[in-house]
């Protein structure tokens, strides 16, 4: 039997303590899938992203869980599509140094998601009712 949600958090919480400003434990693990078995955690580090250091937390990671590196999959939520840092927001928080920064990302993210939305139906309703057409020229 694997390890359950809060025995992954507190594991994971030890290793990014002091390290990150955020961290969700979120996908099919927290939903209770476990036929791909991996871990997603997504983190917001300060000042930035860096992708070794992202590297270096998912060999961290991967130790304090028992498991392969590539079963741990570790992403900078502000680097995501809008649609997937929501579901990392809405995930299992790690760590949550600042909830005015998780709730001003959040918030930011949908933003995002509705500017596309908002693009996609414009461009639809240009396109007219019959969508694209491909024309030769």
């Amino acid at each position: 039997m694997g390890l359950s949600v809060s025995e992954v958090v507190e594991r994971v919480r030890g290793v990014l303590a002091g390290k990150v400003t955020l961290a969700f434990l979120y996908g099919g693990r927290v939903k209770g899938y476990t036929l791909k078995g991996d871990y997603d955690i997504a983190v917001l580090m300060e000042p930035t992203c860096d992708l070794y250091r992202l590297g270096e937390l998912a060999v961290d990671i991967a130790r304090a869980l028992g498991v392969r590196e590539e079963d741990v999959d570790v992403k900078c939520i502000d680097m995501l599509p809008p649609e997937h840092a929501l579901e990392a927001l809405d995930g299992v928080p790690i760590v949550v140094n600042n909830p005015t920064l998780a709730f001003n990302l959040k918030y930011r993210m949908l933003v995002e998601l509705l500017d596309l939305k908002e693009g996609i139906d414009v461009t639809l309703k240009q396109l007219g009712p019959r969508g694209y057409t491909h024309t030769t020229w």
